[in-house]
């Protein structure tokens, strides 16, 4: 076969092929064109589909034919069937969908000879994101340092690093620090699997059971913080900093074959080889711990202060201070905000650095308006601040709700990073819900799209009209849904509270920083929305100090 195939050949080179009659020169010529053509990618699945078929079929029949056919063995086409699909598989599974959205590092080729690597009927679409870039130290890979940056967001795929360390928050619920040299399998957002090297994880709210495991083994998390470490032999040390974990030794069907139960500061060195399960007195080796992402400070310009003020809201809290746990109304129209928190938990709601810090507590605590909103879903109305959440759970930011001696919890506004609900979005990302009249359930949904990464300031403002409500997202509209009574009014008094979703309980406890909250009587446009929002964070990226991330604020003291 020379350098040109004539179109009528391909059916019989397909049929060589499969039977492995090709020489090497005509197996590259094919191959290639396979690669560059795609209509002849479909024929040749579309021949590989039709001859499984009709060999399958003749297969039965010979079963019950006095005189049975000289047939091929049938496996050289679900051979190539198999391959040509798990290749397909493996190739969308690590495509890089978006500068940051993307799988790390390509899976490995097939290891069949004389298969081309890229026919395939149709790529996948819509894998969900698993996990996002929440820390970065040392790395200096070209392939990873020009792709990763706090606030990527990763698809399933393979994860080599040669140097430095990377922290990941997976979407279901878990943070893992991976220090190099090391190989990380991202499977899901509630597992993965630790080929080599050593990784630090630690579960950030109620939610349990990410499985991390390795060479024959599976660590399943029951609420804790743990590392495991990989060796060259293929022997998992793993210790327990917090809580408990269970240690599975796999059979080979992938299932529990023998396991077993390691407690606080407990260490087990396990030896899939031997089956045994050793108890150490201490880790023999460093193992990461996980930590908190880097929190910046906002950086408030005066250029931004001016471009608020020149916009007339009618509540702004700076978080300049705190006295006497109120925090003053900025604008003038005295709704000023007092800490709602028992003495045990105060320490968990503070003004510092000009932000309002928010930490897990043991009790309820919020920032709550001292005194209810007159009117405020009489007209048209935007509610604009900035959110730094320390980690991804279901948490509230900012709550409208009817005043607390109402006999039962009705909100007509939420902002909140919605993760793991029952509503069907991304997870980690920002909801506006609005619902009138105000209750417990229902109303209209405006989830952004991009996940709220902990460690990064996001500008959310949120509008409403009589017929349409949008939420932007740093500077950019994000969401519209409108029509008539969208956005219903009512002359009820509202109560405007920060950090949870109710005053006498914890439910929905957000963990961050919250700064520069303002509302205002009327539907802010977008010019407004992206000009103060750009007043922010253009002087920051211009700043030498800033971290790796460009879209990270850097540290500032308020005006």
């Amino acid at each position: 076969m020379g350098g040109e195939i004539d179109s009528r050949e391909y059916g019989q080179l397909f049929r060589q092929l499969l039977d492995g009659d090709l020489t090497d020169a005509e197996f590259a010529v094919l191959e290639q064109r396979l690669k560059e053509d795609p209509s002849l990618r479909s024929r040749y699945v579309q021949f590989v589909d039709l001859e499984t078929c009709l060999q399958d079929e003749l297969s039965h029949r010979a079963e019950t034919s006095l005189i049975s056919p000289k047939l091929k063995p049938v496996w050289p086409w679900y051979l190539a069937a198999v391959v040509a699909t798990a290749a397909g598989l493996l190739l969308a599974v690590n495509l890089f969908h978006s500068p940051e959205q993307v799988a790390i590092v390509p899976l490995p080729p097939s290891p069949v000879q004389q298969v081309p690597a890229l026919y395939m009927a149709a790529p996948l679409q819509g894998l969900p994101v698993v996990a996002v870039v929440t820390a970065l130290d040392g790395v200096t890979q070209p392939e990873l340092r020009d792709r990763l940056e706090v606030g990527t967001r990763l698809k399933s795929g393979i994860l080599k690093l040669t140097d430095g360390e990377v922290q990941l928050d997976f979407l279901g619920g878990a943070r893992l620090l991976l220090s190099a040299p090391a190989e990380l399998h991202m499977v899901s957002n509630s597992s993965a699997t630790l080929v080599s090297g050593a990784a630090g994880v630690r579960v950030l709210h109620a939610q349990k059971n990410f499985v991390l495991n390795a060479p024959d083994v599976a660590v399943v998390d029951l609420g804790t913080e743990f590392a495991v470490r990989v060796d060259a032999s293929r022997q998992t040390q793993v210790h327990v900093y917090a809580g408990e974990v269970e240690i599975s030794m796999l059979g080979d069907d992938g299932n529990t074959l023998i396991s077993q139960r390691l407690a606080e500061r407990g260490t087990m060195l396990v030896d899939p080889q031997s089956r045994l399960f050793t108890p150490l007195a201490a880790p023999t080796t460093s193992l990461p711990r996980v930590r908190a992402p880097d929190a910046a400070d906002l950086v408030v310009t005066r250029e931004y202060v001016q471009h608020i003020q020149q916009s007339k809201p009618y509540l702004y809290w700076r978080f300049d201070s705190m006295e006497g746990g109120v925090v003053r109304d900025e604008s003038g129209n005295s709704f000023d905000a007092h800490v709602v928190a028992a003495p045990e938990d105060a320490g968990a709601i503070r003004v510092t650095n000009g932000v309002l810090a928010l930490a897990a507590s043991a009790g309820p605590r919020s920032l709550v308006s001292v005194n209810p909103v007159p009117n405020f879903n009489s007209d048209d109305f935007s509610i604009e601040l900035w959110v730094m959440p320390a980690e991804l759970s279901q948490a509230v930011v900012l709550g409208v709700l009817l005043p607390s001696e109402s006999p039962v919890l009705m909100h007509l506004n939420l902002i909140e990073l919605a993760h793991n609900t029952a509503l069907v979005h991304q997870p980690g990302v920002i909801r506006f819900l609005h619902r009138q009249p105000a209750r417990r359930l229902g109303g209209y949904n405006l989830f952004s799209q991009d996940v709220c990464t902990p460690g990064i300031w996001t500008h959310v403002v949120a509008t409403k009209a009589i017929d349409e409500l949008k939420l932007y997202v740093n500077g950019q509209l994000i969401r519209t849904v409108s029509g008539p009574g969208t956005g219903a009014r009512d002359d009820l008094s509202y109560s405007i509270m920060l950090g949870q979703l109710a005053p006498a309980n914890r439910d929905r406890q957000f963990n961050g920083l919250i700064d520069e909250v303002a509302i205002y009587r009327r539907v802010m446009p977008i010019e407004e929305i992206a000009r103060h929002y750009w007043s922010i964070v253009r002087p920051s990226m211009s700043t030498a100090s800033r971290p790796r991330n460009s879209s990270s604020i850097v540290a500032s003291s308020s005006p």
